[in-house]
């Protein structure tokens, strides 16, 4: 079983709130289980506020567990 797919939203507010965000990921099983995906938002608010922050991750799975 191999799959991989991606989602990708924006959202803008007149409210002068604008938000864009991303997520892509891809999740590969074979005799044991493994799994890599990563988060990425970019977050902006004209009030002179700027965020960005990203998050990535593995998880791995054999005859015992263990996580990153």
């Amino acid at each position: 079983m191999s799959q991989t797919w991606s989602y990708t939203d924006t959202y803008n507010n007149a409210d002068a709130m604008f938000q864009t965000w991303s997520y892509t990921g891809s999740h590969v099983e074979a005799d044991a289980m493994s799994q890599t995906w990563s988060y990425s938002v970019s977050y902006n608010i004209t009030d002179a506020m700027i965020q960005m922050w990203s998050y990535t991750g593995s998880h791995y799975v054999a005859d015992t567990m263990s996580q990153t």
